[in-house]
């Protein structure tokens, strides 16, 4: 079992399984009036995917999956005995791609990452990680399952920064 109880988790909210077979949820940290939103995998692995800050303490509420691979949740208004009544929000939550870059014989660099099936990404290099701008290798990159592989058959400068976007 895992323990959400102490002083950065003081009332865990909800708790969904993911389409990736993870278990998701929020939970409260009054201390500070944030809350996070996390993921547990079946063998109970647990990991902070966002802290979120709640304004005049609200509650982050109602987290569910949606057909796009992402979560959506709300905040709800607040109502106040002596003034109006504050606005509340709605938020979506995107895992960031997580990459793993391997040099393959021939030095062609293959990209994979975790992906939602159905999105799209933009893969993109820089030369060194004082450049500013970086250079688009391929603007979508259909993701077609949980993960996702592109191959870079253009180096030939001996460092690359690479990224991967997911687009909207």
């Amino acid at each position: 079992m895992v323990s959400l109880s102490g002083a950065n988790a003081a009332a865990p909210q909800s708790l969904i399984l993911g389409i990736d077979g993870n278990f998701y949820g929020t939970v409260l940290n009054d201390g500070d009036a944030s809350a996070m939103v996390f993921q547990m995998t079946p063998t109970w692995a647990l990991s902070t995917l966002a802290t979120v800050h709640r304004p005049n303490g609200e509650t982050l509420r109602n987290l569910i999956p949606g057909m796009d691979g992402r979560f959506y949740g709300i905040i709800p208004a607040r109502f106040s005995m002596d003034g109006p009544m504050t606005g509340g929000a709605i938020f979506r939550l995107v895992q960031p791609p997580v990459v793993q870059v391997a040099k393959l014989s021939g030095g062609d660099v293959n990209l994979t990452w975790n992906s939602i099936s159905g999105n799209t990404y933009g893969v993109e290099y820089k030369p060194a990680l004082s450049a500013v701008h970086w250079t688009v290798l391929d603007p979508a990159v259909a993701a077609r399952s949980s993960t996702t592989s592109f191959t870079d058959n253009s180096v030939s400068a001996t460092e690359r920064y690479y990224r991967v976007r997911l687009l909207p």
